[in-house]
């Protein structure tokens, strides 16, 4: 079985940027999607307007335009921007 670290940080994810209108992936969906959008990211020729669209919709379904959880739980609470 793939390491479900990933597939546990997009439950999680979903949990706070999941909107109605988007499937809750299945741990086998969200290992073939992850498996695909690491293969489009890794062609070493230029993407075609397909592949873009399509690494877009994956990075959408992924959440893998939002900030790493681990990253997030690291700040500290309370705390203003900039402030020391």
């Amino acid at each position: 079985m793939a390491n479900d670290e990933g597939f546990h940080e997009y439950l999680e994810l979903y949990s706070y940027f999941g909107r109605s209108d988007m499937p809750r992936l299945t741990r086998d969906q969200y290992h073939a999607l992850d498996a695909e959008f690491v293969r489009l990211c890794a062609l070493e020729r230029p993407l075609s307007a397909e592949d873009i669209r399509q690494v877009a919709q994956l990075k959408t379904l992924l959440f893998r335009d939002r900030p790493r959880l681990a990253d997030l739980r690291k700040k500290r609470p309370g705390r203003e921007r900039g402030a020391p």
